[in-house]
C-alpha cells in the first residue's frame, strides 16, 4: 500500500524521520509534523485541502508564511492533511515551525505539488510547480535556536489582552482564526522578547 494511502495519523508517524529531497536537490530530514483532521479543514486557508488527492502538497500563506502541507485520507476520506514543522539540513541545522519550514523549501505562495516515495528505503522526493526561492530563515542564524526568553504557553497567557488587539489589527479581513494568530505565535514568534517587538503599538 502506497505511504499515503495511510490514515492521516499513521502517515503523520511514519513523516518523522524521513529523508527528503527538495527540488535544489538538497536533502533534509522530518523532523516534525501536525495533522489537521478533515472536520478541521472545512473553512480557512487550508479548505483546498479537502479534494486534493493523498501526496498532493499545498502550501497557503497564513499569517504571511506559506506552510508546507501534504494531504492526507482521514476515515478513507481525502482532506486531511500532514504540515512539515521541523526539518534538519545536512549541516544539522534545525529549522522549526510551519512559517520557517516553507520559507527554507522556498514557498512564497499557494503552490501545488507532490511528495512521492522515491526508492526502498522509504526516502522522499518533492516536487512543485512554479519556481522556488529557498531562504535560509534569519532565526535560526548559525545556530538552531533563537536567542532570548522561549516562548511557553505561560508567557504567551501574559499577552492575553494584547494579542487579540493585534489580531483584530492584522489578522481578521484575511479569514484567519484567532487560534490560526496563537499557533503562528507558537511556531515562527520564537523568543518573549520577539513578542514585545511586534506587540509593542499595544503593551
Amino acid at each position: 500500500m502506497s505511504l499515503f494511502l495511510n490514515n492521516i495519523d499513521a502517515l503523520a508517524t511514519a513523516l518523522v524521520g524521513r529523508n527528503l529531497t527538495l527540488p535544489n536537490g538538497q536533502v533534509v530530514e522530518i523532523t516534525k509534523v501536525d495533522s489537521y483532521h478533515r472536520s478541521a479543514n472545512d473553512s480557512g486557508p487550508y479548505k483546498p485541502i479537502l479534494v486534493m488527492e493523498p501526496g498532493s502538497v499545498f502550501t497557503p500563506r497564513v499569517m504571511g508564511h506559506a506552510m508546507f502541507l501534504i494531504a492526507a485520507l482521514d476515515g478513507g476520506e481525502r482532506g486531511g492533511c500532514v504540515r512539515i514543522t521541523g526539518i534538519k539540513t545536512a549541516e544539522n541545522e534545525v529549522i522549526t515551525g510551519g512559517g520557517r519550514v516553507g520559507k527554507y523549501v522556498g514557498f512564497d505562495h499557494q503552490q501545488t505539488g507532490r511528495v512521492e516515495v522515491i526508492d526502498d528505503d522509504g526516502n522522499l522526493k518533492l516536487t512543485v510547480e512554479g519556481v522556488l526561492v529557498p531562504q535560509m530563515p534569519k532565526s535560526t542564524g548559525a545556530g538552531v535556536e533563537k536567542k532570548g526568553t522561549p516562548l511557553t504557553e505561560t508567557i504567551i497567557a501574559k499577552y492575553a489582552d494584547e494579542l487579540p488587539l493585534y489580531y483584530t489589527e492584522f489578522c481578521e479581513p484575511a479569514d484567519t482564526s484567532f487560534e490560526d494568530l496563537l499557533q503562528e505565535v507558537r511556531d515562527d514568534w520564537g523568543t518573549e522578547e520577539e513578542l514585545k517587538d511586534r506587540l509593542k503599538g499595544y503593551l
